[in-house]
């Protein structure tokens, strides 16, 4: 038999050194193969403690679904918005909050009010209209106060304004039952009374046909009858003399 078929034993070399050998080994492989179990169950005791607090904060949570209107408090003139809360669909589950309230849905919030507007307009709006009912029952707690004044004051100034016509009724006396006719009133007006007022704000005074009496802008008459314009300034003409007497052409 040859020396490679022979055993360890035949050989004359002893097995103790192949068992030390894979032996050896084994210890070597040992401390890598042993896993501390405290630290994983650490973890999990850590993420179940998570879990819970998740739970508990999803449970007090309110989803913003919907901002359905605006109301401004009367007394605070704070907003505050209707809003439809998600997975209630109820009226009655519905709620005004304020702006404060809605900082998780500010996206919403903000494209709300630029669809109405802005905060700035649905205020100034509000403060507008407050005011205006404000002033309106100032107004008539007023009249009703100084009713019996105000009517002897209106009657004092109406005998003491004079007409610029002297004998001639006030236009407005007649106006509402005098429709001036259309196209050129030539023909149809007899005579102007008379002109006054300032500059840029002159009024004529209208006899018609049929003895009807009505008022009128300058402008107005300078379109509808501008010849019956001429004749009344050159019957109020004034000349003057070489001598510097002043003699009015009638």
């Amino acid at each position: 038999m040859s020396d490679i078929e022979r055993s360890p034993s035949e050989s004359g070399v002893s097995g103790e050194f192949t068992n030390q050998q894979f032996t050896k080994e084994d210890k070597v492989a040992d401390p890598m193969a042993v896993v501390d179990p405290e630290p994983e169950e650490s973890l999990m005791v850590e993420q179940q403690n998570d879990d819970k607090d998740d739970d508990e904060l999803t449970e007090d949570e309110y989803v913003v679904e919907k901002i359905l209107n605006h109301v401004v408090d009367e007394e605070t003139g704070e907003l505050r918005f209707e809003i439809k809360w998600e997975g209630y669909d109820k009226k009655s589950d519905r709620t005004w909050e304020p702006e404060e309230n809605l900082e998780s849905a500010s996206k919403m919030l903000n494209e709300y009010l630029a669809s109405v507007g802005g905060k700035d307009l649905i205020l100034a709006d509000w403060a507008e209209k407050k005011a205006l009912a404000q002033s309106s029952k100032k107004g008539k707690k007023r009249g009703r106060r100084s009713g019996g004044k105000s009517a002897s004051s209106q009657k004092r100034r109406r005998t003491s304004d004079s007409h610029p016509a002297l004998t001639s009724p006030p236009a407005s006396a007649k106006i509402t039952r005098f429709k001036p006719p259309t196209g050129s009133w030539e023909e149809e007006v007899t005579a102007i009374d008379a002109c006054e007022g300032t500059q840029g704000n002159m009024a004529v005074y209208l006899t018609w046909k049929g003895g009807h009496k009505s008022q009128h802008p300058l402008d107005q008459i300078y379109k509808r009858c501008p010849q019956k314009m001429l004749q009344f300034y050159e019957s109020h003409l004034v000349f003057k003399t070489e001598g510097g007497d002043e003699d009015e052409d009638e």
